[in-house]
């Protein structure tokens, strides 16, 4: 048996244990997205002079996208408190998803003109490349999807056993009912 001490040593470990893979994890996953983003400049043969407004034009985007994403966190969090509220009017709920609604439509809008941004900063020929590449991309995507929904399909994905198409699906249904 650990004595308090011990216990709080050991919890602490963990801890710091945990936080470093996850540190960890988020650094690779980074690598392996600049590595990526190496080869597409490689590919479209971009200036240096074009590789420094991409980066600005990415960090720009990505400073307002960390404030809108917390802002949709926070409010897609405090609709679902709200709908599971016993006082809970619809169309206060309405209202309230009307303006998570607004906060994803204004990401959108980020991307896209993030996009567009990048778009004019890429000769034509740089960005017919660039556009036949994510074209490619989105069929690989495509097909894997559709790859794993066929094994899904067959059996041969997810958890083997006991999953949730064993179990009938129940229908939610208002409290008081």
């Amino acid at each position: 048996m650990l004595c308090d001490g011990s216990k709080k040593t050991v919890l602490s470990l963990v801890a710091v244990a945990v936080l470093l893979s996850a540190g960890a994890a988020v650094s690779h996953a980074q690598q392996h997205q600049d590595a990526r983003r190496q080869q597409m400049m490689e590919r479209l043969d971009v200036t240096p002079e074009q590789m420094q407004q991409f980066k600005s034009i990415r960090e720009d985007a990505r400073a307002e996208a960390e404030v809108l994403q917390r802002q949709i966190r926070q409010k897609r969090q405090a609709l679902m408190q709200y709908v599971q509220s016993p006082d809970a009017s619809e169309a206060q709920a309405l209202a309230m998803n009307r303006e998570l609604s607004a906060l994803t439509a204004r990401m959108g809008e980020l991307r896209i003109k993030a996009a567009f941004r990048m778009k004019e900063t890429m000769t034509p020929e740089q960005f017919e490349r660039f556009a036949r590449h994510r074209q490619q991309a989105r069929e690989r995507m495509m097909d894997q999807m559709q790859n794993r929904m066929q094994q899904r399909r067959e059996g041969g994905g997810g958890f083997q056993g006991g999953g949730s198409q064993d179990r009938p699906r129940r229908r939610w249904q208002p409290q008081g009912n």
